[in-house]
C-alpha cells in the first residue's frame, strides 16, 4: 500500500506515459478479473444472454438471437456477438461468456484514468479509479454476463469526449461521440443516445453554448458514422423478423420499461435514494461532502457536468416505471468523479468504515435474512432455496468474514492514517465479495441448476421447460430446450409446486425445488 501512495506522489502533475499506462491497465485488469469464471450462471438475464449466444455460435445466424427456439428482442446484437467470439476462442464457460464485461470494465476503468489526469490530478485519477473497481456495482456488473459492463464503457467514452469538444470544439470529439454512440445502440438501444443527449443539452445550455451543441448534433459526417455502424444489423433482423422486432424491442423493450411496469422490477419515486447507497459501498460515505459543500454556481464546468449527467440518469429512471438497480449505473462516470474530488477533504473515519461495517452486518445476519424471506415467499422451490443458506455457509465463509471484521477494526485503528481507510477497506471488501460472497449466494441460488441440465446431459431425451422460466439450464444444455407442454418421451423441466399439475410422472431429479421428471401418462387430449 506504501508503494501506491509513493508511486501516487511521484506521478503528481506528470503526463500519461507508456509503463503509467500499463500499471495502471494491469491494476485494473486484475481486480476486475479475479475469480471471474468462480460461479454458476445466474438466472435471470445472465442465464438469457449466455443461452442466447449459445444458440447464435451453434445455430450460425448471427443476425437475430433466440432464446428457447423463440427470438429474443430483449437487446441487440453486439454484446451476443463479443460473447460469441469469447466462447469460440476460450470454449463455452463462465470465464468467456463474462469476459466482455471484464474488458469493458477494464477500458471504462482505463478511459477515466486518463481523463481525469487530463482535467484533474493524479490524485483524484486513482482515487476514481478505486472507486470504479471496488464498489459493489462495478464488481458485480464486471463479472456478470450481460450487455450492462458493454453500455456503460460508451456512455462513459461519450460523456469524455462531450466535455473534450466543448472545452477543443474539435470535430474529431464529435465523430468519436458519434461512434460512441453507434456502438451503445448496438448494445442496448436508444438509451445509449437519450444519456448523452438529454445531459449535453442541458449542460451547453447552461454553458450558453447551445450552437455549438446544436453545429455537434446535427454534423453530417457524424450522423454518417452512426449510420455506417448501426443501420446494417437494424436493416438485417427488420428484414429477418419484421414487425415482431418493432413490436418486441422498441415497443416493449424500450417504450414499454419507462411507461409501465415489466416483469414487476416496479418500485416508487424514492427506490434509487437507499439503492445508491447499497451499490456505492464502501463510498457510500462521500455523499456526505458531496452534497453538504453543494453550490452550482461556484462549481467548475466539469463539476456542473458531472451534477446535470448523474442528475438526469437519477431524475429519469425514477420517474421510469421499470426501476432495476443497474439503471443508475448509466450515470456512474459522473457521480464518481464527483466523489473522488471529495477525498482531501474527508477527514471523518467513522463515515469512511460505516458502509462496509453495514455491509458486514449483512454479511453476519444472511443466514436469518434468508430464513426471514423463505417465510415470505410463496413458491416452494424459492422457499427450498432459501432454506439450504444455513447448509451452504460453512467454516469457511465465517473465517473470512471474521478476517474482515478484524482487518477493519485494525484500519479503524489511531496507527492507520485517514488516507489509507479508503484503499484498504475497499480492497478487503472486494475480495470478500469476490471469493467468498458472491460464490457462496451462487452456490445457493444456481448450483442446482447446472447440475440439473448436467444430469440432463447424460439422457438422451428431449428437455421442455414447463411452467418455469430458468434460460442458464438451457445455456448449459447440450441440446435445445423448448418452452411447450411436454409429450411423453420428453424430459421435463420444472418447479416442484407444478408437479400435481402434470399428469404421471416419475421423478429422475430433485433438489432445492427443481425437478426433473418423465411422464408416465400423456397430457389429456
Amino acid at each position: 500500500m506504501r508503494l501506491l501512495f509513493e508511486l501516487r506522489d511521484r506521478l503528481d502533475g506528470l503526463k500519461p506515459n507508456l509503463s503509467t499506462g500499463l500499471l495502471i491497465l494491469l491494476l485494473i485488469t486484475v481486480s476486475f478479473f479475479v475469480n471471474l469464471g468462480g460461479w454458476p450462471l445466474f438466472d435471470v438475464d445472465e442465464g438469457a444472454f449466455s443461452a442466447a449466444t449459445k444458440h447464435l455460435v451453434d445455430s450460425g445466424n448471427y443476425v437475430t438471437p433466440y432464446l428457447y427456439g423463440e427470438p429474443r428482442f430483449d437487446k441487440p446484437i453486439l454484446i451476443y456477438w463479443l460473447q460469441g467470439i469469447s466462447t469460440s476462442v476460450f470454449g463455452f464457460s463462465e470465464f468467456a461468456l463474462r469476459l466482455p464485461s471484464a474488458l469493458s470494465l477494464s477500458l471504462w476503468g482505463v478511459a477515466l484514468f486518463y481523463f481525469l489526469l487530463q482535467t484533474t490530478n493524479i490524485k483524484v485519477s486513482i482515487f476514481a479509479l478505486l472507486i470504479l473497481t471496488t464498489n459493489v456495482a462495478c464488481i458485480g456488473v464486471s463479472r456478470f454476463a450481460s450487455a450492462d459492463g458493454l453500455l456503460n464503457l460508451f456512455i462513459a467514452l461519450s460523456f469524455f469526449d462531450i466535455y473534450r469538444y466543448w472545452e477543443a470544439q474539435h470535430k474529431r470529439f464529435i465523430y468519436r461521440v458519434f461512434l460512441w454512440i453507434a456502438l451503445g445502440v448496438l448494445t442496448k438501444g436508444p438509451i445509449a443516445i437519450l444519456v448523452p443527449l438529454a445531459s449535453g443539452f442541458v449542460f451547453f445550455f447552461l454553458q450558453k453554448d447551445l450552437k455549438l451543441f446544436l453545429k455537434a448534433v446535427f454534423d453530417p459526417i457524424g450522423w454518417l458514422v452512426l449510420l455506417l455502424l448501426a443501420t446494417p444489423w437494424y436493416a438485417a433482423i427488420l428484414l429477418d423478423q419484421g414487425q415482431a422486432f418493432i413490436d418486441g424491442f422498441l415497443l416493449k423493450h424500450n417504450i414499454g420499461r419507462f411507461a409501465e411496469t415489466l416483469e414487476g422490477h416496479g418500485g416508487n419515486i424514492f427506490y434509487y435514494l437507499p439503492v445508491i447507497f447499497l451499490l456505492l459501498i464502501p463510498f457510500s460515505g462521500l455523499f456526505v461532502p458531496l452534497f453538504s459543500r453543494f453550490s452550482f454556481k461556484t462549481m467548475s464546468s466539469l463539476d456542473q457536468y458531472c451534477y446535470v449527467t448523474f442528475g438526469f440518469v437519477f431524475i429519469f429512471f425514477s420517474l421510469s416505471s421499470t426501476q432495476l438497480p443497474h439503471y443508475l449505473l448509466y450515470g456512474f462516470t459522473p457521480l464518481i468523479i464527483l466523489l473522488a474530488q471529495q477525498q482531501e477533504s474527508f477527514k471523518s473515519k467513522f463515515l469512511i468504515m460505516l458502509p462496509t461495517f453495514f455491509a458486514c452486518g449483512l454479511f453476519l445476519c444472511l443466514p436469518e435474512i434468508a430464513s426471514m424471506a423463505s417465510e415470505q415467499v410463496k413458491a416452494k422451490d424459492q422457499q427450498m432455496m432459501l432454506a439450504s443458506l444455513k447448509d451452504e455457509i460453512d467454516s469457511i465463509y465465517w473465517f473470512s468474514l471474521a478476517t474482515l471484521l478484524c482487518l477493519l477494526a485494525w484500519i479503524s485503528s489511531r496507527w492507520v492514517q485517514i488516507e489509507h481507510c479508503f484503499y484498504l477497506t475497499a480492497i478487503a471488501q472486494s475480495f470478500f465479495l469476490v471469493l467468498v460472497f458472491i460464490p457462496t449466494i451462487a452456490q445457493v441460488a444456481q448450483s442446482h441448476v447446472k447440475e440439473a441440465a448436467q444430469f440432463a446431459n447424460s439422457r438422451d431425451q428431449e428437455v421442455v421447460m414447463w411452467k418455469a422460466h430458468i434460460p442458464s439450464f438451457s445455456a448449459y444444455s447440450v441440446r435445445p430446450v423448448e418452452r411447450r407442454t411436454p409429450e411423453l418421451e420428453d424430459l421435463v423441466l420444472t418447479r416442484i409446486q407444478h408437479l400435481d399439475s402434470l399428469p404421471d410422472t416419475r421423478v429422475i431429479f430433485s433438489k432445492k425445488g427443481l425437478v426433473l421428471a418423465e411422464l408416465v401418462e400423456p397430457f389429456p387430449d
